[in-house]
């Protein structure tokens, strides 16, 4: 039996990001709900942790 993976971050963090995605998906003008920094950081860690469990 696999054990459930544990989020580095509270799933509302993701939410920050959803805007975004139609943004980027359909090259929609550019919204600013964040920081680009909070963004990155957000990304960076996310993709990280997914390197290390799932990839």
């Amino acid at each position: 039996m696999k054990m459930p993976l544990t989020l580095p971050f509270k799933v509302e963090t993701l939410s920050k990001l959803n805007p975004y995605a139609v943004t980027v998906r359909y090259d929609e003008e550019e919204i600013h709900l964040i920081s680009l920094s909070e963004a990155e950081e957000i990304m960076k860690t996310v993709r990280s942790w997914a390197e290390k469990n799932i990839i």
